[in-house]
């Protein structure tokens, strides 16, 4: 368990350096920080919290995999995509650890689902840009598609959008006018900046369920629930 970051860095190198001279695709998708946690000796007690010292260990494995791209000389012509698959847990300990955002991993508000989305691709992509607009993990497949010059199934409806022109510069606004998603007892939609959670009340069968409506374009920490407001 401790050196799992380090082994899948290890791997992860292997592979770019054999297949360097080829268009590859590499998925690296670190255990850490999720629990049970842990660390290599060299990253023990880099903090105060066993999280932190992983957390670093992560961050020196993104530095390893970037450094090798650029050893290998192909680091302007490959698209690299870092991000999370969502907020962190609230059994941590750690109350602040989405603020300023609310809520926790597993819930709908923005501290379980709003995470870090960050592109490099020197030879495509101006360094320097962010953007406010929501997009989703379904995107990933048509933008990756795409800068693989790849085409996508036509037989069937495939969700997500391409996001390289909005990367690009090539068209702006916002990429999805909507966006639903649902877990276990919540439902949510996003339309535009506004977002309804509807969470059914598990622990009480019968019971109506408790909903949410917030303007993420000026309550982004959702912070007020106008749902009576706005019905």
């Amino acid at each position: 368990q401790k050196t799992l970051t380090k082994r899948y860095t290890e791997e992860s190198i292997k592979f770019i350096k054999k297949n360097k001279d080829n268009p590859f695709f590499l998925y690296l998708p670190h255990t850490m920080v999720h629990l049970p946690l842990a660390v290599s000796t060299e990253f023990e007690n880099r903090t105060d919290r066993l999280i932190w010292d992983a957390i670093e260990e992560v961050d020196w494995s993104v530095g390893e995999v970037l450094k090798e791209i650029k050893s290998l000389k192909i680091d302007k012509e490959t698209l690299v995509i870092f991000t999370s698959d969502n907020g962190g847990a609230g059994y941590l300990g750690l109350t602040d650890l989405n603020k300023p955002y609310r809520g926790w991993k597993l819930s709908h508000f923005e501290g379980g689902t709003h995470v870090p989305y960050i592109a490099k691709w020197p030879a495509q992509i101006e360094a320097g840009q962010s953007s406010d607009e929501a997009i989703h993990h379904i995107d990933m497949f048509h933008t990756i598609a795409a800068a693989a010059g790849a085409s996508v199934p036509s037989d069937r409806q495939l969700d997500g959008v391409n996001l390289l022109p909005f990367m690009q510069g090539e068209q702006t606004g916002a990429p999805h006018k909507t966006l639903f998603w649902h877990t276990g007892h919540q439902q949510t939609v996003w339309h535009q900046g506004w977002k309804m959670i509807r969470a059914e009340q598990s622990d009480k069968p019968g019971a109506d369920p408790i909903v949410f409506l917030f303007d993420l374009n000026n309550d982004p920490t959702e912070q007020n629930n106008v749902i009576a407001q706005q019905p």
